[in-house]
């Protein structure tokens, strides 16, 4: 049940849960769980195009922003805002 918290509301992870129930494709997207839909005909084509925009990303600036994402849900909400602050004028003077 862990997993699931850290991908969804609390509330929304029980209902769920207690349920059982079955839910489709766009009932995922809607949640969060999945970050987009695509046609089973175009999957090949969106994994390629995907894969060639993270390649043509500055890999230092990919791995600070999993590394930004990450220690953000680690904190408590009230300090999320001053961390961004913070972490913007970090990485914008080391990128500079």
């Amino acid at each position: 049940m862990e997993v699931i918290h850290e991908h969804l509301a609390p509330k929304r992870a029980l209902d769920l849960i207690l349920s059982s129930r079955e839910f489709d494709a766009d009932e995922a997207l809607d949640i969060g769980l999945l970050s987009r839909i695509v046609p089973a005909d175009r999957l090949e084509a969106e994994v390629d195009e995907f894969v060639t925009t993270l390649g043509s990303r500055n890999a230092d600036v990919l791995k600070s922003c999993k590394a930004y994402l990450h220690a953000i849900k680690q904190m408590p909400a009230a300090a999320r805002p001053n961390n961004a602050l913070v972490e913007q004028a970090r990485f914008a003077l080391d990128h500079h």
